[in-house]
């Protein structure tokens, strides 16, 4: 038995109510497989240390009633309110289960199943489900002052549903006239983890689309609004924000951080169109991608992925030497993005484009050969590949430590960049020594 089944059964043993609630029972008449077990009970807190005193226990706060056991939250019978001053949620004890779940967000949320398993549905969010409609439960006013969070939440959902979701009437209106809420109280950390967990649905457009339309993207994401009716160019038949939304959906939603560089790839664009072109457009969104991310608290590291994936996005594949293709690929390697990361990017650009056609199964298998050919001999990406380093210049060659040394080395990197075949210790020392003598290199540092 799971442990929440027996933390769950245990406190129905005490005579005391138990639930689950909320996502689990909406997942699992949506056929998805739960990630979280959500149990609430009309045990206090204190009761529920008393039973389960043996266990492993800590509380989240008393003013959350919420007890940890095990690991698994279980939650007193509660209602909670965001405070808009503080940014925390403002909870009281609630009189039963029916006054938790009429404080909860979506109809598809405020479900519970009881020890029996039966379903317990006070505000019909089982039709609602079947039917993909997204309503809050009572009063949406109330709701979305309860946690302004709630705005863009329900945007999500309607991505859970995918194309064929329904807004109810008041549901709509009332996230149009509240949704200045969301910009003025929530935390932006808050935003990002909404975003994060969209990225891992099926078609995340259907969000971006949503916040468009509330008049939202230009808070969250205003490099992607900027683009919104701008022209994509000659090369394209789709406006420039429609291909950052094709691209972005393309990428498979396992790769979550690659998918949001799909969605912000070409954002450069209206601010680096010239008149004629969208010259450097990928350095301008990539300086773009990184204000967005930063100020929605994204860590420097995926920060910096999705800045580099922005910025690479236009080199040149096809037609390469294979020298020139590794030095391609370590450059990514500098960046830290995967070369078959920047071929996925590569892939739903051209995809996304209506003007052309779609790349085949068997061209793609060709773009992946071409990248394995280049590397096949040896994988040489980075000075740290060398099999040479700069003590070894020091000990053979009778180098002294300086910045001889790092233009030695970048000299036999490109060397190996042309040809594998070179990089062994001694066939390096040997070019290494002539290198020493060349005029350009005693010119280079005597500059230095």
């Amino acid at each position: 038995m799971n442990e929440h089944a027996k933390i769950f059964n245990t406190i129905n043993k005490y005579g005391y109510e138990a639930y689950f609630v909320g996502g689990c029972v909406r997942d699992i008449y949506l056929n998805i497989q739960p990630k979280d077990w959500d149990i609430v009970t009309s045990a206090s807190p204190t009761k529920l240390i008393h039973i389960f005193k043996d266990e492993n226990l800590s509380i989240v706060g008393k003013q959350f009633l919420v007890t940890i056991i095990n690991n698994i939250e279980v939650a007193t019978f509660r209602s909670e309110r965001y405070d808009k001053y503080s940014g925390k949620p403002f909870v009281t004890k609630a009189i039963s289960l029916e006054d938790d779940l009429s404080r909860r967000d979506f109809t598809i949320n405020a479900m519970a199943f009881d020890k029996d398993g039966k379903l317990i549905d006070y505000f019909d969010g089982l039709t609602d489900l079947k039917n993909k409609v997204i309503k809050f439960v009572g009063n949406p006013k109330d709701r979305i002052e309860d946690d302004p969070i709630r705005i863009i939440r329900a945007f999500r959902f309607c991505c859970l549903f995918g194309d064929d979701y329904y807004i109810e009437y008041n549901t709509k209106k009332a996230l149009k006239k509240y949704s200045y809420l969301l910009t003025k109280y929530v935390p932006v950390e808050r935003i990002k983890l909404e975003l994060i967990k969209v990225l891992s649905y099926k078609k995340p457009s259907i969000f971006i689309k949503l916040l468009k339309e509330f008049d939202l993207l230009k808070y969250i994401l205003p490099s992607l609004h900027k683009c919104v009716n701008v022209d994509g160019g000659k090369y394209h038949k789709e406006s420039v924000f429609e291909h950052n939304l094709y691209s972005g959906d393309f990428i498979p939603k396992t790769k979550p951080l690659l998918r949001l560089a799909g969605y912000l790839h070409d954002v450069g664009k209206p601010d680096a169109f010239n008149g004629e072109n969208f010259k450097d457009h990928a350095k301008v969104g990539a300086i773009l991608a990184e204000s967005d991310m930063t100020r929605l608290r994204f860590s420097s590291r995926e920060i910096h992925y999705v800045s580099s994936m922005v910025k690479n996005h236009m080199r040149y594949i096809t037609g390469m030497k294979k020298s020139t293709l590794r030095r391609l690929i370590a450059d990514l390697s500098a960046d830290n993005v995967k070369w078959k990361d920047f071929l996925l990017l590569k892939i739903s650009d051209r995809n996304a484009n209506t003007l052309k056609s779609n790349f085949t199964p068997k061209g793609i298998k060709g773009l992946v050969f071409l990248f394995y050919n280049a590397l096949k001999i040896e994988k040489v990406l980075s000075l740290k590949n060398l099999k040479i380093d700069g003590n070894d210049l020091i000990i053979y060659l009778g180098l002294k430590e300086g910045p001889q040394l790092g233009i030695i080395l970048n000299k036999l990197f490109e060397n190996v960049l042309d040809n594998p075949l070179l990089n062994h210790k001694f066939i390096l020392l040997d070019i290494a020594n002539k290198l020493t003598n060349t005029k350009e290199l005693t010119c280079k540092h005597s500059t230095s």
